[in-house]
């Protein structure tokens, strides 16, 4: 888990992970510099639960370097599950996806999620993901959301977040795939990704030309290609953030777990 000045909600990211049912595990948070009480937060639930371990960076590293930093600290086991500080998991979300990667042979395992505002007040329509998707389709879908990721070290090998890409996330998932394995997801959702504020259209933009960049420079697509696989891309993305997008006036439609969650620290 990366962190930075993260103090409003890592103390719930924290728990929802704690709250597993699947209890055989470590969370590993990647202080970034934070300049406010998020490191001592984290050090308290840690003083709590041995399986709460902070770790700093050297100076400010970005998301993915930070997870990098966790990454690192992290024991060789061969499970490794991403989570944002702002973030939820359902109690059942480990054991749901290790589930489904025994039942597959898969080595990397995705979710549905919800999607909620900073507050929690407010809730969409789950995003919904495909059971299944290769390397091809990956290259024009984002279904893959970071804090729903579950991979198999034991396959992939050691695993390295690119910094020098906006798109981080999409490029390791596209890399990892681009060796033949294929992805499974759990069709019920698991997660809940806070939308956080500021101008939604300028991330669009940005996310958009790291998409192109990701399939021209590092997947080394054609131009042809690639703009077929970026047109799908858009088309997609704009379907779920349609679907995904806020309209309610309050989380009832949450199952309960999520609610409890949501309203922790509050």
């Amino acid at each position: 888990m990366p962190a930075f000045n993260a103090a409003p909600t890592i103390a719930a990211s924290i728990q929802s992970a704690l709250a597993q049912d699947h209890k055989e595990l470590e969370i590993v948070v990647a202080d970034d510099g934070s300049t406010d009480h998020t490191a001592e937060i984290v050090q308290r639930i840690a003083q709590q639960d041995s399986r709460v371990r902070l770790v700093r960076t050297s100076g400010r590293q970005g998301p993915a370097g930070a997870r990098n930093v966790a990454i690192d600290a992290a024991s060789n086991g061969c499970w490794l599950a991403f989570l944002d500080s702002d973030d939820l998991w359902m109690p059942r979300k480990l054991s749901a996806q290790l589930r489904l990667a025994r039942e597959t042979g898969s080595p990397l395992i995705y979710s549905s999620y919800w999607r909620v505002s900073e507050d929690g007040n407010y809730s969409g329509h789950p995003v919904c993901v495909p059971k299944s998707i290769c390397y091809k389709q990956l290259l024009g879908n984002s279904t893959i959301a970071t804090s729903t990721v579950l991979l198999d070290r034991s396959v992939f090998g050691p695993i390295r977040l690119d910094g020098s890409v906006g798109y981080d996330d999409f490029e390791l998932w596209t890399r990892l795939l681009s060796g033949g394995s294929i992805a499974h997801g759990v069709q019920e959702p698991l997660m809940a990704y806070r939308l956080r504020s500021g101008s939604v259209s300028r991330r669009r933009v940005q996310m958009s030309r790291e998409v192109w960049r990701v399939l021209r420079e590092y997947r080394h697509l054609s131009i042809g290609t690639a703009a077929i696989k970026f047109a799908s891309y858009a088309c997609r993305a704009a379907i779920k953030q349609r679907i995904g997008r806020p309209q309610f006036r309050s989380s009832e439609l949450l199952p309960l777990e999520m609610r409890k969650l949501l309203a922790w620290g509050k």
